[in-house]
């Protein structure tokens, strides 16, 4: 082998080596990087994933202090609701039943804390009591108050408290209207007597038919305990017994011909008022 050739194979292998270990070095630079790079990254991720439980733990906070907040708001002393509901319309109103979410003790059922008025008029006395056994059913009656059509208003007090000394807060109304022909004679003469009755050739003048005048001012001599020309066995209104009064049956059609006659038959609960009215006349 000549001298130049065996040069040649030298430096060939030198250069192999050189560019081997400059390799090596590459590499071990990359990985001495990527590792760093990788410990980077890992704190990246760990300091995202604190981040988002740090988060987390600030909403769940938010979202108990809220509920929180919910349940004392639940737990404050307040009206849950009312028969009739407030803001409705009935032809009837006997009472009124509020319903608390606590006890009231008995010494609070008065005028001072429950006051009924009838378009703006306050009405009295008021039967004030607990609704059977239930000590947060408060029973607002008006049986003592005449039957009349207008708006009813409840005001309960904002000073009163339940049984844990817990004050209402604010006044609350409940306005219920009253509509529709009411168990008096005023009502049913101003609706049913005074309209389908007491009209020409009718129930009205100087020679009123059955002799029985149903015009204002005179519906009640011509009713009460007087025996009617038809039946003279049975009046035509007896106090307190409206089966046996023969007005309820010409109304109901019970007897013939049904009054009003050649008219539109009385509706149930016009009816039902004439009764209740009989139902609550005395002697």
């Amino acid at each position: 082998m000549s001298d130049g050739r065996y040069l040649s194979e030298i430096f060939s292998k030198n250069a192999k080596c050189v560019k081997l270990v400059a390799l090596l070095l590459l590499f071990v630079i990359s990985v001495a990087c990527g590792g760093g790079g990788g410990s980077s990254s890992d704190d990246e991720d760990v300091t995202d994933e604190s981040s988002e439980t740090d988060d987390q733990d600030s909403q769940d906070a938010i979202d108990d202090e809220s509920d929180e907040e919910t349940n004392t708001d639940d737990s404050a002393f307040a009206i849950v609701s009312s028969i009739p509901e407030n803001s409705s319309t009935t032809n009837r109103l006997s009472k009124i039943l509020v319903t608390f979410n606590s006890s009231i003790d008995s010494s609070s059922l008065n005028a001072v804390y429950f006051k009924v008025t009838r378009d703006g008029t306050t009405l009295s006395p008021v039967d004030l009591g607990f609704e059977g056994d239930s000590t947060t059913v408060v029973e607002v009656g008006l049986s003592n108050v005449e039957p009349a059509e207008g708006v009813y208003e409840l005001t309960i007090d904002g000073a009163l408290v339940d049984s844990d000394g817990d004050p209402l807060g604010e006044d609350v109304v409940i306005s219920v209207t009253v509509s529709g022909v009411q168990p008096t004679l005023v009502s049913i003469q101003e609706n049913i007597f005074s309209k389908s009755c007491a009209v020409s050739s009718c129930h009205t003048g100087s020679n009123p038919t059955g002799n029985m005048n149903l015009s204002s001012g005179n519906a009640e001599a011509s009713l009460i305990s007087v025996p009617s020309t038809a039946v003279s066995s049975i009046n035509r209104v007896t106090p307190g017994e409206p089966d046996d009064s023969y007005l309820i049956k010409k109304l109901e059609g019970t007897a013939t011909p049904r009054m009003p006659f050649n008219g539109t038959p009385l509706s149930q609960s016009e009816i039902d008022a004439v009764r209740d009215w009989i139902t609550g006349l005395s002697e």
